[in-house]
């Protein structure tokens, strides 16, 4: 209603231009002017009332619009016969209300539609050609009466933003070329309104056919505002756009100047009609589609602006044409210069249009390509998992090799490890470490406290498929890629002038791994397969379609394999030569010839059902997950696949730089770049993705991702491929919350609860407590929870405590009080380990700690060794400053879920007057984080930074409200020194981002990239290792953005070679949802979404401001917020 009466008003302007001028009462370029200038505050006032609109509300500037037009029409009534009243009252003050109206109609339903949002603008512009139509005929009913009833249904739907002009637009081609395109066309526009009643006279037609003809045009006007809005939806805006400007520019300059009788002249106004109407309802979906809903005010405030001129001497210019070649009762010759003046700029406006429309599609395209798109040029090795299954595709021609794993494939058996001489032992063991003799200590520890066996089962492979072909010459156009995005590996190249392409992905939905190897000439599909593997007891049959290998677990330690599988794979050929036969040479294989296409899926199950349950069927699985396949397409399990993975994997994008010359190279070249990531800021992108898509590969369902994910093709992997929980499996966990896939820790909860079965047993048969659980520095398949490889290493029972505060985080990142997961898993796991650490914890000596603390004893810093006694390298101590850190939030997080489940109150306080009691942090002689109670010389390199858990992942020591801390933090990390590792390098890289130190972070992060990763960005441990890739992967969202202890940090720590850069679909700590823009290396924007309806604090710079919030509600937020 308000659009119908606010630009339906301005459009039937021609109507009354004709009569003003059969009146003499101005030169047609003097009443056009008027017209225009109405219109033209549409644009001037555009910046300004999106201002207005924020700040007052959606309603309120309903009102105020109406009650201007309306009242400007009024008072035009009385003016008529003066030029100067028509000038103020219809020009002036209609105008005003007429921009405030179309700013408020154009930008409240991008805020509202996202599926059918070109259709929500289209009929909402389609008022407006409505309205013009009838105005046209029936002029000026009462505004006000019908409008503003209209105007109580208005609301905000997205927050009010302070924001009013985002300068750095300007430095965007795209913005550039789509305000400087838009702004072109509008010249033109208001030509036809205004002269088809003029044109139509000169004619010789009554001025009531003039009339109707612009009710024509408004009414086609209306129908192409609806149809190109709805058309938005289906080819996109920016197409939709360059349709609705060709169609003006052809109507303009093919059929309006041979248009000498009312026939073609009605084919003019009804097409030049459809495609203005669709000018103006694809533009507000361009803006959002291009800039987001919550920017579309702002942004389209800004592209208003410059159609200032075509508004306000469009129809003026063409007037003065028609006056100076004689006016208006010269004929059609006198009016064909105005319609070339209009034809040309259209013309020039859909030119302008298609490049920028190829300039948006090409960024968007290159944009995406730099971050989610891995290609070599060479063999290497690409990854694919659907959480349980793994896949290695090495890409290698003449025989390709799919290396192949099943996450529950392990070496051994379930045993009774705990030494339970232990706990009576404990107590010569504590005092020794009072004592400071810490040989005799761990020497105690070694002899009466570690497992049997003394080391845990490995992680093993189901073994490999060969491909072999018989391409042994010449090869040519060879391309191995991955699409992160789909999570589909493509190798293709040609042989003797065919091209061959074999695609392959790991299937979630379908729980197999899919390839189908193909050709572009028919008959052409041609290989052998079959199984090997180095498991135990192997047997292999090949039949029909089908190739079967079983095998078992290999023995270690002492203890018997157990672990049942069976891989099988179906043969499903397509080609009227096709072949398969089965064969025998040396083993049991598939021979395809002749085919046009071969499609090959794979199940792999074992006898697994959890650690104490090895009673399934490996071939009743398999079986039954062949048989749920049976008769589905490539094409069909593809779109389960892609459908599923994308809707992880799509919620996140990430940009840091402009694509450039060398984004396109392949991925091993790109990291490997002379100049290093600073000729390839996507890299880091490319990397932070590349962790998200390997979290999602390797963690889904069952078990959690081990050191090396899901993929491992040894029988004895170095450090077996297990769980290590002193650093390692933590940090393949840190990314998931706040990149937004939490799902995949899912697997994780499982596994802690399963080990804090089996640590209930160890707490009470190694310790002698009753109470609680407890698991030390490694587990695995079977669950186990003793100490293991040595004292040094394995005897330290705060892993769990750590592991806990993984679930303290998931809460943090979505602290819904009524969640299940926080009353049923978190709080009795953290419940159980506090109550074991009460009753585990002693009092220390007074000789030893005159205060009184609380300490843990024994106690180690992970791994890393105090010093020598008795030419021995020691690790045990009591009071180390991690495990006083992971005490700390352990009991702190414990006592909050007490309190927000309103249970234990008499326990919640006795752990909270022990945690005060807890050792704080301590500086060193050097300045330095202590790393232990007592200060021992030993500060020097070594990867592990464990006093520093309280800066990251914990959030105890923060630079922006303990700088004495925090600098202490700093002096540490630089004795510490730099590490020859992955996953040091990339802690590293996370705690300069939390120290706010982006440089710095980003020095870790180009070591992490170009010297610790394999061609393929495996990180690197001595070997393949990928805690190092997830933890890198934090720290780019570190660097982005933070949200520890109460604060939305903003852009922390971005370093200068990220000029600028935008990311969306990251999380924060509260329940909070961000995207994010810079440019300059200043913040552009940022859009937060609350998905609980919480407080925000928000920091940029310095500045923090408080932001109250609804549940679902969402806020935009400008550099101008901080300022």
């Amino acid at each position: 209603m308000i659009m119908f009466f606010a630009v339906g008003g301005f459009y039937s302007w021609g109507v009354i231009q004709a009569q003003l001028a059969a009146e003499s009462i101005a030169p047609n370029s003097t009443l056009a002017f008027i017209g225009s200038l109405g219109v033209s505050f549409i644009a001037f006032g555009a910046i300004f009332m999106g201002r207005l609109i924020r700040w007052i509300g959606a309603r309120n500037a309903g009102f105020l619009s109406c009650l201007l037009m309306g009242g400007g029409q009024i008072l035009s009534s009385a003016s008529s016969k003066n030029v100067g009243g028509l000038f103020v009252t219809n020009g002036i003050i209609v105008g005003l209300g007429t921009s405030m109206s179309f700013m408020l109609c154009s930008t409240l339903p991008s805020q509202y539609f996202r599926q059918k949002r070109g259709l929500a603008n289209g009929a909402v512009y389609g008022a407006a050609g409505i309205g013009g139509a009838i105005l046209s005929v029936a002029q000026r009913a009462s505004v006000i009466a019908l409008t503003f009833p209209a105007c109580c249904f208005l609301k905000d739907r997205l927050r009010r933003s302070t924001a009013t002009i985002e300068w750095s637009l300007f430095l965007d081609p795209r913005f550039v070329m789509l305000a400087l395109g838009s702004a072109i066309g509008t010249f033109p526009l208001l030509v036809p309104p205004f002269f088809l009643p003029l044109y139509t006279n000169s004619l010789g037609e009554a001025a009531s056919v003039g009339s109707v003809l612009l009710a024509v045009f408004n009414v086609s006007s209306a129908l192409g505002r609806v149809s190109f809005g709805a058309l938005c939806d289906v080819c996109g805006p920016i197409t939709s756009l360059s349709l609705a400007l060709i169609l003006s520019a052809l109507s303009l300059l093919a059929i309006w100047p041979v248009s000498s009788s009312l026939a073609p002249l009605i084919i003019f106004a009804i097409l030049n009609g459809f495609g203005n109407g669709g000018f103006f309802s694809t533009i507000p979906s361009v803006v959002a589609h291009m800039y987001g809903p919550i920017r579309v005010t702002t942004v389209f405030s800004m592209v208003l602006t410059g159609w200032a001129a075509g508004y306000l001497l469009g129809a003026p210019v063409a007037g003065w044409l028609l006056d100076a070649y004689g006016g208006s009762g010269a004929g059609i010759v006198a009016y064909r210069p105005a319609m070339y003046y209009a034809g040309s700029l259209s013309v020039g406006s859909t030119g302008i249009g298609k490049t920028q429309a190829n300039l948006f599609l090409m960024a968007l395209a290159l944009q995406a390509q730099a971050g989610t798109i891995m290609w070599f040029n060479s063999t290497n090795v690409i990854p694919l998992g659907n959480g349980r299954l793994g896949a290695q595709v090495l890409g290698q021609i003449p025989e390709e090799v799919i290396i192949l794993n099943e996450d529950r494939i392990w070496s051994g058996s379930l045993n009774d490890p705990n030494n339970r001489n232990c706990s009576t032992n404990l107590s010569a063991f504590r005092e020794y470490v009072w004592q400071d003799d810490l040989f005799n200590a761990q020497a105690t520890a070694d002899a009466e406290c570690m497992a049997t066996p003394i080391s845990q089962q490995v992680y093993q492979t189901a073994g490999n498929m060969s491909l072999a072909t018989s391409h042994s010459g010449v090869i040519s156009g060879y391309n191995h890629s991955l699409d992160l995005a789909t999570a589909v590996s493509t190798t293709t190249y040609v042989y003797e002038g065919v091209q061959y392409t074999q695609t392959a992905f790991a299937s979630h939905p379908d729980n197999v791994i899919v390839i189908l190897m193909s050709a572009n000439a028919t008959q052409s599909v041609s290989f052998d397969a079959s199984f090997e593997t180095p498991m135990s007891i192997p047997t292999f049959s090949a039949s029909g379609g089908n190739l079967t290998m079983t095998g078992q677990g290999t023995s270690m330690y002492g203890l018997p394999g157990s672990i049942n599988f069976m891989v099988k794979a179906e043969f499903t050929v397509s080609g009227t030569m096709a072949e398969v036969h089965a064969t025998s040479d040396v083993k049991p294989a598939l021979s395809i010839s002749n085919a046009d296409e071969a499609l090959i899926v794979i199940a792999i199950d074992t006898n697994y059902v959890r650690y104490d349950d090895l009673s399934a069927d490996p071939n009743e699985k398999v079986t039954q997950t062949l048989a749920n396949v049976q008769g589905k397409t490539f094409d069909a399990m593809l779109k389960a696949h892609v459908e599923d993975h994308s809707a992880l994997f799509g919620r996140v994008n990430i940009s840091l730089g402009e694509p450039s010359s060398n984004t396109f190279l392949p991925t091993n070249i790109r990291k490997n770049l002379e100049d290093g990531p600073d000729a390839d800021q996507d890299i880091f992108a490319l990397y932070a993705q590349y962790g998200r898509y390997l979290g999602i590969a390797s963690s889904r369902n069952t078990e959690p991702s081990n050191l090396q994910g899901i993929w491992n093709q040894a029988l004895s992997p170095d450090w077996g491929s297990k769980h290590t929980v002193n650093i390692n499996q933590q940090m393949n966990s840190w990314f998931a919350e706040p990149l937004n896939v939490a799902e995949t820790l899912d697997p994780l909860w499982s596994m802690i609860s399963e080990v804090a079965e089996r640590g209930k047993i160890d707490a009470l048969e190694t310790y002698n407590i009753s109470r609680g659980w407890v698991c030390h520095h490694n587990t695995g398949i079977w669950r186990d929870s003793a100490p293991i490889d040595a004292a040094f290493y394995g005897f330290w029972p705060y892993a769990p405590a750590w592991l806990l505060q993984h679930m303290y985080e998931h809460y943090a990142f979505n602290p819904d009080p009524q969640s299940s997961f926080l009353k049923n898993t978190a709080y009795p796991l953290m419940k159980g380990l506090s109550e074991f650490y009460m009753d585990f914890l002693v009092e220390a000596p007074l000789d030893v700690e005159p205060n009184g603390y609380i300490v843990p004893n024994p106690s180690m810093s992970s791994e890393h060794g105090i010093g020598n006694y008795n030419d021995t390298n020691v690790s045990l101590t009591y009071g180390s400053t991690i495990d006083n850190s992971l005490l700390r939030d352990l009991f702190n997080h414990t006592v909050e879920f007490a309190t927000i489940l309103g249970v234990d109150s008499e326990f919640a306080a006795n752990l909270s007057t022990l945690k005060d009691r807890l050792i704080p942090f301590r500086i060193g002689s050097l300045g330095q984080i202590q790393e232990w109670a007592r200060d021992y010389d030993s500060n020097g390199p070594f990867t592990h930074i464990s006093q520093l858990y309280g800066l990251f992942p914990g959030a105890q020591i923060d630079p922006r409200f303990n700088e004495t801390l925090a600098h202490a933090a700093n002096v540490s990390l630089l004795l510490r020194g730099d590490s020859s590792s992955g996953w040091p390098t990339a802690w590293r890289a996370n705690l300069f981002a939390r120290l706010l130190q982006g440089e710095t972070a980003y020095y870790y992060m180009t070591r992490l990239i170009s010297r610790y990763s394999y061609d393929n960005l495996w990180s690197i441990n001595s070997v393949f290792q990928i805690d190092g890739n997830f933890g890198g992967t934090n720290a780019v969202a570190e660097m982005i953005l933070q949200s520890h202890n109460g604060e939305i940090h903003l852009l922390p720590a971005i370093p200068q070679s990220w000029t600028h850069g935008s990311v969306s679909g990251f999380r924060a700590r509260g329940g909070f949802t961000l995207d994010i823009a810079w440019s300059s290396g200043s913040l552009s924007w940022a859009t937060l979404t609350s998905t609980l309806g919480t407080f925000a604090r928000v920091r940029y710079n310095g500045t923090a401001i408080n932001l109250s919030m609804q549940r679902n509600d969402s806020v935009h937020l400008a550099l101008s917020d901080f300022q």
